[in-house]
């Protein structure tokens, strides 16, 4: 009692608590210290006292409830159906929940059913008490429209339970359900239909069940939202028990060498009920290959009763007629005592057929027997032919049919026995032969006929000395070839052909070969040849046709023939040689046949024309000869010539203008060397051979040597011309009876004859003779060291001493040189290639070691000395010499005076002193007109006086002034060159390099301490206007120099020096030896 009255008292005491209003407590916060409470939190207002009621007042008030979309709805639905006698009865339970207060109308999609039942039950769910009927009856009814309305309120879940029924439709082949059930978002239907049944539309099956034991298959189905027609299957036990089914069948047994397969036809005619299922019985050894039918589900082999039977199942039960093509095979096939296969329907109330035997074409059908069976005409077989015959596999045999029958009951029996003939094979032969220059070549084709069997090779023989060289296929591919030795010398050829040739097919195949006989390739004018054969192997029957062409200049006749006869144009084409040409045809019925043909050659006509082109030279005779031949008529292999005996065995022979010479060989025939060149390819036209050669000239001088001429061979007709050629170190004179003719007869030959043609010659035939007379013309030796240029420069005093500087470029390859001085000259310097030397003295003789150079052989020798002359006081002659330079091979030999090719020698006078006179080795052409020297010294007094301003005033100074340009003149150019003009003083020579010219002339007056004035370079006593003007052209010299080493120009003609005394000519000649020369001049 304590207890509860705590209870109570606790439970009073919450019940006051939560009826307490709840305490708002407000905070007043001044207006200034509002800005300090706002910055604290950012998600706060500020309102008026009005608007903060305002908002407080909607807050208490509570939201309006928001009624439901729909009041009722259905949740789920689980329906059973079974089939029964004539309908299917249906029990559903669906699951709807009520939302809202009051009574609600809730649609119910259904048609095609009868409702027998409808009542609410508690779900087991909805509660703790237990599940069961809440109102036996559910208030359903139908509106205007004729749609089922249910009636229900409370809300919450409710089960509704429905029993239903609906009718079935059974046809011949099929039974039907056509109905429609609410179906919320989750609803399933399981069935139950006796029998083994399958669904063939309206549903979507989840789970097909086959209970045997029951008899029944069970199925879940998904229900659609649409009407529900749902198409099933018969029973087919029911099926097998009412259905009536005949059949008529095209039985075909097809029998090969390698197998034997039946082929069947079976059209099926359902006369009462439906048929979903056929057996057929198989016979013995058979195996089923192929099963067809529109309707086919599957098939299978089973055992039944020891009895091999095919079962077959359609995808749907028909009542219309259902073909089936049946092919069954069994290897090896039973040629020997064979009896008919039937493949017999089973179950029908009737059956017929017509019994067809097809036989391979290489087979033969022996005792055929029958019983139960009608004869009829084998073109009722060839139309109802089954289709698995026309499928036969790549590389079947081809069939043919034997025997037809009518079978009008089930059983019937057909004997017979099978033989295989043995194979044969037809062939047409085309054979070729060509006759040419090369041998013998044969095209030719068999055409393969065979029968019987298939055709996989070929072996067909050839001749001895034949080579095939090639097999074809008729699209020309090669074929493999495999060649053996027959024994009699012959080749046996085995062809493979890949795909075979089918029997009664006709198809070819080429070959080539080619044969060349013991000495075809020489030259014969005529011989026989025999047509080769080639014969196919293992032939029943061997026809054909040969032909034979002969091309290279060749004719061809017949000799001897067997077994031929003559084959026109018109039958070519039936022997495979249309648009073939040949010179002769023709054909063969049987093999062996033979056949012999004469070949002759035609002999081409052949002119020619020669040219023999020699070149007489000290080295020898050099020949060329150029021959033409013109061939006609027919081509030419090889071309021959004659050349002397006496030519050389070896020599050139060359073609030209569309001939190629392959070979060339020689032969000795009397006094004549015969020459036979072989062509590369026979010709005609026009042909050139070219020949050369060289052979030695006798040591001693020839008289009336006969020249090697070249003649064709083999023609007939020639002519010849003959071009003989000298050489500047010869004396030649030629001798022949041939007519002489201009040079341009050499136009139609390619040679090019050279400046000493001493004569062309012409004859018509065989080349006339021709004679020469040589002689030698006598020779020089070549000096084994020269001076190709010397220069010499010389200083005169006035009291008798000449100073001379010489340069010498010189070739020689000698290890000692020696340099004679003139008389009681003293050695000052000496150089060698730009270098002092020291050269051994004796008297006034030098000997210098020549060092061997690695450069080029030219030297460059100098040497500087002083000689006493003469002393010049007012005229006097001064006569100078030139050193001589002497040749020593040893040092201990007899030395050889060096000769000197050109020499220039410059001589510079004292102060005062001009040149007025020279002679010697060598000249000058500077010399002028000379005055009076009693005039020029009357002038000089009257000048020196102040001279008489009267008559010979303006006389006198003339004369000084002239005396005074005498003094300043430039040195006088002396040389030993016949030609020579006077050289300007702009083109003396510029000493070179190695030639220090003026300073060696500087040196020598200093050591002789005279106080003379020096002659000034060139280049010094030139004008300023000659400085700048551009140097005079120079002859390109061989030791590097721009112009003339030594500056004096050669005239184009001779020139007298001004103011020469008549006794001195103008040109005098060359000296024998310049540089041993002198000089002689008078000085003034």
């Amino acid at each position: 009692m304590l207890c509860v009255l705590f209870a109570l008292l606790a439970s009073a005491a919450l019940a006051a608590e939560s009826a307490k209003p709840e305490k708002v407590r407000e905070i007043f916060v001044p207006y200034e210290d509002l800005s300090t409470l706002m910055e604290g939190n950012s998600q706060r207002v500020f309102l008026t006292r009005q608007e903060y009621d305002d908002l407080l007042a909607k807050a208490k008030k509570k939201p309006p409830e928001i009624p439901a979309p729909q009041g009722a709805l259905l949740l789920a639905a689980e329906y059973d159906g079974t089939i029964e006698e004539g309908r299917v009865r249906l029990s559903g339970a669906i699951d709807l929940e009520v939302l809202e207060e009051g009574l609600h109308a809730l649609p119910l999609d259904m048609s095609g059913v009868g409702v027998r039942r409808a009542a609410f039950v508690v779900p087991a769910s909805a509660g703790s008490a237990p599940a069961g009927i809440t109102n036996p009856s559910a208030p359903i009814a139908r509106d205007a429209k004729g749609q089922t309305i249910l009636f229900v309120e409370g809300i919450g879940r409710h089960r509704l339970l429905l029993e239903m029924v609906a009718p079935l439709q059974t046809s011949a082949a099929q039974q039907s359900l056509t109905f429609r059930l609410p179906t919320p978002a989750a609803a399933r239907l399981r069935l139950v239909v006796p029998g083994n049944v399958e669904v063939k539309s309206g549903a979507k099956v989840v789970s097909r069940t086959l209970d045997e034991a029951a008899g029944v298959t069970r199925f879940e189905l998904l229900l659609p939202k649409e009407q529900l027609s749902l198409v099933m299957s018969l029973n087919n036990r029911m099926l097998r028990q009412q259905r009536v089914v005949v059949a008529r069948s095209v039985l075909v047994d097809e029998i090969t060498s390698a197998y034997e397969r039946l082929h069947t036809t079976v059209s099926f005619d359902v006369l009462h009920g439906a048929a979903d299922r056929f057996r057929l019985a198989l016979p013995e050894g058979f195996e089923p290959t192929e099963v067809l039918s529109p309707l086919l589900s599957r098939w299978a082999v089973a055992t039944v009763d020891n009895q091999r039977v095919l079962e077959i199942v359609l995808r749907e039960p028909s009542t219309e007629t259902v073909v089936l093509n049946v092919s069954a095979t069994r290897t090896p096939a039973r040629l020997q005592d064979w009896t008919m296969p039937q493949l017999t329907p089973l179950d029908m109330a009737g059956q017929v057929a017509v019994v067809g035997l097809i036989v391979e074409d290489q087979l033969s059908a022996e005792g055929i027997e029958s019983q139960g069976l009608v004869p009829v005409d084998n073109r009722v077989l060839t139309a109802a032919l089954p289709e698995t015959v026309f499928r036969a596999e790549p590389g079947a045999p081809r069939v043919r049919p034997v025997a037809t029958y009518y079978a009008p009951l089930a059983k019937f029996a057909l004997q017979a026995g099978f033989r295989q003939p043995p194979p044969r094979l037809q062939v047409t032969t085309n054979v070729l032969l060509v006759l040419d220059d090369q041998g013998h070549h044969v095209r030719g084709g068999f055409a393969l006929l065979p029968q019987i069997e298939k055709l996989f090779a070929v072996h067909f023989t050839a001749p001895a000395g034949w080579n095939v060289t090639q097999v074809t296929a008729a699209d020309g591919k090669p074929l493999a070839v495999e060649r053996y030795d027959a024994p009699q010398g012959e080749s046996l050829i085995h062809v493979r052909l890949p795909q075979g040739i089918p029997p009664g097919e006709v198809t070819s195949i080429s070959f080539q070969a080619e044969s060349v006989p013991p000495d075809w390739l020489g030259q014969w004018p005529e011989r026989t040849v025999a047509f080769p054969r080639f014969v196919v192997e293992n032939t029943t029957r061997d026809t054909g046709a040969v032909a034979i062409r002969a091309d290279d200049d060749l004719l061809v006749r017949p000799n001897e023939l067997a077994g031929l006869d003559p084959l026109d144009d018109k039958d070519k084409e039936n022997y495979g040689l249309a648009g073939v040409e040949s010179n002769l045809a023709y054909r063969y019925e049987v093999q062996p046949y033979a056949a012999t043909v004469h070949v002759t050659r035609t002999q081409p006509t052949i002119t020619a024309r020669t040219f023999s082109f020699l070149q007489i030279a000290p080295e020898g005779l050099t020949a060329h000869y150029e021959i033409l031949y013109d061939i006609r008529q027919a081509r030419a292999r090889q071309l021959t010539l004659r050349l002397p005996k006496a030519t050389p065995t070896s020599l050139s022979i060359r073609g030209a203008e569309g001939a190629t010479v392959k070979d060339y060989t020689s032969e000795e025939r009397d006094d004549e060397r015969r020459w036979t060149a072989l062509l590369a390819e026979p010709v005609n036209g026009v042909v050139r051979l070219a020949v050369d050669f060289q052979q030695p000239l006798p040591d001693n001088e020839s008289k009336e040597s006969s020249l090697p001429l070249a003649r064709a061979d083999g023609v007939a007709y020639q002519s010849a011309v003959v071009a003989v050629e000298g050489n500047a170190e010869l004396d030649i004179t030629v001798k022949t009876d041939a007519r002489t003719v201009d040079v341009g007869e050499l136009v139609a030959a390619q040679y090019a004859v050279g400046k000493r043609l001493l004569g062309v010659f012409e004859s018509v035939g065989p080349p006339q003779a021709v004679q020469v007379d040589v002689d030698r013309r006598p020779g020089y030796g070549l000096p084994p060291a020269i001076v190709q240029r010397a220069e010499l420069d010389t200083v005169l005093s006035a009291d008798g001493t000449a100073l001379t500087g010489v340069r010498y470029l010189l070739r020689t390859k000698a290890a000692f040189l020696e340099v004679r001085l003139p008389a009681g000259s003293e050695l000052w310097s000496a150089y060698l290639d730009g270098q002092p030397v020291a050269p051994q003295r004796d008297g006034d003789r030098l000997l210098l070691d020549l060092p061997a150079s690695a450069q080029n052989a030219m030297r460059d020798l100098q040497v500087i000395y002083q000689t006493p002359l003469t002393s010049v006081v007012m005229l006097n002659r001064v006569a100078t010499e030139a050193p001589t330079l002497w040749l020593r091979n040893d040092r201990d030999a007899q030395a050889g005076e060096v000769p000197t090719a050109d020499v220039t020698w410059n001589l510079l006078l004292p102060e005062g002193h001009r040149l007025v006179r020279s002679s010697g080795t060598v000249y000058t052409q500077q010399l002028e007109t000379p005055r009076s020297p009693i005039w020029n010294a009357l002038g000089g007094l009257f000048f020196a006086a102040g001279g008489v301003p009267g008559l010979l005033g303006g006389r006198a100074r003339e004369a000084a002034s002239r005396a005074k340009d005498w003094a300043a003149s430039p040195a006088c150019q002396l040389s030993d060159e016949v030609q020579s003009d006077m050289a300007p003083s702009s083109a003396l020579m510029t000493p070179s390099e190695g030639l220090p010219r003026e300073e060696s002339i500087e040196r020598l007056a200093e050591l002789s301490k005279k106080e003379e004035r020096m002659p000034q370079s060139e280049a010094e006593s030139q004008p300023e206007a000659a400085k700048d003007s551009p140097p005079a052209d120079a002859t390109a010299d061989p030791f590097g120099a721009t112009q003339d080493p030594f500056g004096a120009p050669r005239p184009s003609s001779p020139k007298p020096a001004a103011g020469q005394p008549a006794d001195q000519p103008a040109a005098p000649p060359p000296p024998q030896r310049p540089a041993a020369g002198e000089e002689v001049a008078q000085v003034a």
